[in-house]
């Protein structure tokens, strides 16, 4: 039998989750919650044999205490990016000195975030930051009263705060730099995940070719979202008599495995065809040639989201203003200049 949980406290008080765990968490005190609710929740905890577990225990007084903050993973092949966001998030922990924060790393089945029990019953950390989410985690997420705050990484959302980057704009932006160079045909190579970012890419470059007058043709070829997955898109393009001229891949990790492919065709980059990357992954300086692509933050946009949800822990009834990073193409060897 599973020992009660918040959740189960929240229902017997006939109260929302978070107001249950104000209460519980002795937190109260920081919101407008009045002494009939406060005395209806403990009561209920009582009755259903809640024990406060050992994450909200933490967060009581003032001396020494410990915040566990998760970074909830789903586990596929974007394993480039999770570094990033470790580090950028670490580096804003070493700037606060009160409270000790945690950071710990939860993975689960890409779809299935509803396996994490950690935010429904509060039990091993104290707040979460989604990154990486499916169309179907989004529903889960957006449909929950999650027992702890969260804050989401590189999407955007009316429920809760969020630190994103304008995707769109930079797809629309890949698009213009590339019909300027004159091409009669943009390939666009989209990794085959469930992403909303990679969407808004997409999105964008479409967007302004139908827009744009004179705009040339243009094709989504959707492939795995690692180097091998680029590698064969270009290969089984250049075999099947299609030479590319132009190529948007909206992965650094695709844009590799396009440069392999197109070596091993005998075409040259950028005289024969270009190419631009997406992340600014930190390998990209080293491909050869050297790869152009998106800039994306990730270290920055990890810190904003870190101190966003420790805000959201300490100060739960604080607003918070979510935030878009603008993006740039940075310009290296895979371009034509000018």
């Amino acid at each position: 039998m599973t020992s009660p949980t918040i959740r189960d406290v929240a229902k017997a008080a006939n109260v929302s989750v978070a107001t249950a765990s104000l209460v519980l968490n002795q937190k109260a005190g920081s919101v407008q919650i009045s002494v009939r609710t406060r005395e209806r929740v403990l009561q209920a905890a009582q009755e259903v044999g809640y024990v406060p577990n050992m994450a909200a225990r933490r967060l009581r007084g003032n001396a020494g205490r410990t915040v566990t903050i998760a970074v909830l993973w789903p586990v596929d092949t974007r394993v480039g990016l999770i570094g990033r966001i470790l580090t950028g998030i670490q580096e804003h922990i070493r700037t606060i000195s009160e409270p000790r924060v945690e950071l710990m790393v939860e993975t689960y089945e890409s779809g299935r975030l509803r396996d994490v029990r950690g935010l429904v019953e509060a039990s091993t950390f104290n707040g979460a930051i989604l990154a990486n989410t499916t169309r179907e985690d989004d529903a889960y997420i957006h449909s929950l009263d999650p027992a702890v705050p969260v804050v989401l990484f590189h999407r955007h959302s009316q429920k809760y705060p969020y630190v994103t980057a304008d995707n769109f704009g930079a797809g629309c932006e890949m698009a213009r730099q590339l019909t300027a160079h004159g091409h009669e045909q943009l390939t666009v190579l989209v990794p085959d995940v469930s992403s909303q970012a990679i969407q808004d890419r997409v999105h964008g470059i479409v967007h302004f070719l139908h827009s744009a007058p004179d705009a040339p043709r243009h094709s989504l070829i959707y492939c795995p979202f690692h180097e091998v997955g680029g590698y064969e898109a270009v290969m089984q393009l250049v075999q099947s008599g299609l030479r590319p001229t132009a190529l948007l891949c909206l992965s650094d990790q695709v844009a590799m495995g396009a440069l392999c492919a197109l070596n091993t065709c005998g075409m040259k980059v950028p005289e024969h065809c270009e190419v631009i990357g997406f992340d600014n992954q930190e390998f990209t300086q080293f491909t050869v040639p050297s790869l152009s692509t998106v800039d994306l933050p990730v270290e920055t946009m990890a810190a904003q989201a870190a101190d966003m949800l420790l805000q959201k822990i300490l100060h739960p009834s604080q607003e918070l203003m979510s935030i878009e990073h603008p993006l740039r193409i940075v310009h290296r060897d895979t371009t034509r200049q000018g």
